[in-house]
């Protein structure tokens, strides 16, 4: 009986050994974590340059008639060419008076 118990006794300090292992490796893994967390924050409330940075491109394109580099989704598109606007998309009519009389 006595031998019973003093294996139950051993395996309950095995078990709470384990348990205290595990505790341990949380607690530190969640400190280790904030500290990570806080170490990468910029002072006002930023991030610095080791955070990700998501970066958008967007597709640009020319104007035919000023050279303006503007987004595609703005452009304003006639025949695979690209303007900045309407009046520059406008064909550009001189009108040559005949004032020779």
């Amino acid at each position: 009986m006595a031998q019973r118990i003093i294996a139950a006794m051993s395996i309950f300090r095995g078990l709470l050994l384990v348990v205290a292992v595990w505790l341990v490796f949380v607690i530190s893994r969640q400190l280790f974590r904030s500290h990570r967390a806080r170490k990468t924050s910029a002072p006002g409330g930023g991030t610095t340059k080791t955070s990700a940075i998501k970066t958008h491109y967007v597709d640009t394109v020319d104007c035919e008639t000023c050279g303006l580099r503007i987004p595609k989704t703005e452009a304003v598109g006639h025949d695979d060419r690209y303007f900045c606007c309407h009046q520059h998309r406008a064909p550009k009519t001189h009108a040559i008076s005949d004032d020779t009389e």
